[in-house]
């Protein structure tokens, strides 16, 4: 760190987070369910509700750590669609202000 020099590692460097909260696979979230259905709402009920698992299926790949693929997220639609609140929600779950990269294009 004081040299400023790149270290090419032999063998993968792991980094853990722990962040300070009690897991329940149970918990719920009308607040979220609520947003979710009301922003990603499609032609029927049962499109949309995929797109709501799709969706807690991508935020869940994002907090499980050892996935193998990188990923990049972009959340485009209209101009007042939720897409901000979405990254707020995100950016909640891991931990505030603290842990999460957000690049504004």
């Amino acid at each position: 760190m004081n040299t400023v020099e790149k270290i090419e590692p032999d063998k993968p460097v792991l980094c853990l987070l722990d962040l300070p909260y009690d897991y329940n696979p149970e918990a719920k979230s009308e607040v979220v369910d609520n947003y979710l259905w009301s922003s990603l709402y499609d032609t029927d009920d049962k499109t949309t509700q995929k797109k709501i698992q799709g969706l807690y299926e991508l935020i869940g790949y994002i907090l499980t750590s050892g996935n193998k693929e990188e990923i990049i997220l972009f959340l485009v639609g209209k101009k007042g669609g939720g897409k901000s609140v979405l990254g707020q929600i995100i950016t909640a779950l891991v931990g505030g202000g603290q842990n999460p990269c957000d690049v504004k294009l």
